[in-house]
């Protein structure tokens, strides 16, 4: 299990192309997802798409750690590992999301899945001090 950043990330930043607060990004929840950080889009990731919900409340800590507040997805199956891909919209039809981060561990580095059928909601780690209430970091850098 592993909460990793893809290489995408990289270079979307230092080619100017992200902007964490103005660009449209994505919580993407899927499942039969395994983290290469070599994929870029969402379709090299492949898995099955269980729920997508956009990234509220965005802003870039002081320390560089873009933050965002919790998303959540109803109506999921019980007792299933669930993958979470954070995405950068590109906007445009035809176009594919470009794959930031990925999750599939909880803060006990358990697997992410719920023990009843129901709503899954996905926190970011929280910063300490925490700077935006109610945000936490979606990907530090």
């Amino acid at each position: 299990m592993a909460n990793e950043k893809y290489d995408n990330l990289t270079v979307l930043m230092t080619t100017g192309k992200l902007n964490w607060v103005g660009d449209v990004i994505t919580a993407y929840l899927l499942t039969g997802v395994i983290f290469n950080a070599a994929h870029v889009t969402l379709v090299d990731a492949g898995g099955t798409r269980m729920g997508m919900m956009p990234i509220q409340q965005r802003s870039v800590a002081s320390t560089g750690s873009l933050l965002g507040s919790a998303v959540s997805f109803d109506h999921m199956p019980k007792d299933t590992d669930f993958q979470v891909l954070i995405a950068k919209e590109s906007g445009g039809p035809g176009t594919v999301p470009q794959l930031l981060a990925f999750y599939d561990s909880d803060g006990d580095d358990q697997p992410l899945r719920i023990k009843n059928n129901g709503t899954l909601i996905v926190r970011p780690e929280v910063v300490q001090p925490v700077e935006d209430t109610g945000q936490g970091v979606w990907v530090s850098i």
